[in-house]
């Protein structure tokens, strides 16, 4: 539905007021799922991304020690198993300092959206 501006001295019908009412009216229903946020402030409609926890199931390639990082791949569940996608490997790290793991080990990463990189949470899952 395209507006017009009404021209001075041109008269506002009511045509073009119920226009603007049905084009008010649909702005009213927008709404966003994640990872959009939606918010309405008196400068008007934003529409944004937003970061969410995000966990990964993934493998250990190289190994990890205490306070450290180490590689490891994201598991997928495939045909009743977990495996891993080739090429996707990716640092993880031990930011509290306790954990110890061997290649092969599995473990709970989330990506934090303040430190923006992936921290273990869980080791030997």
């Amino acid at each position: 539905m395209i507006l017009e501006e009404v021209r001075a001295g041109e008269p506002i019908t009511a045509e073009w007021a119920n226009t603007l009412v049905r084009a008010v009216r649909q702005m009213q229903r927008v709404s966003a799922a994640a990872p959009l946020r939606c918010q309405v402030d008196s400068s008007g409609l934003h529409l944004s991304l937003t970061s969410w926890p995000r966990w990964e199931l993934c493998e250990l390639t190289t190994e990890l020690s205490a306070g450290s990082s180490a590689k490891a791949v994201p598991l997928v569940f495939v045909n009743s198993l977990w495996t891993h996608l080739g090429g996707c490997e990716f640092d993880v790290f031990d930011s509290l300092g306790d954990k110890n793991g061997l290649v092969g080990d599995r473990l709970w990463a989330y990506y934090s959206p303040k430190s923006l990189r992936w921290e273990i949470v869980q080791l030997a899952c």
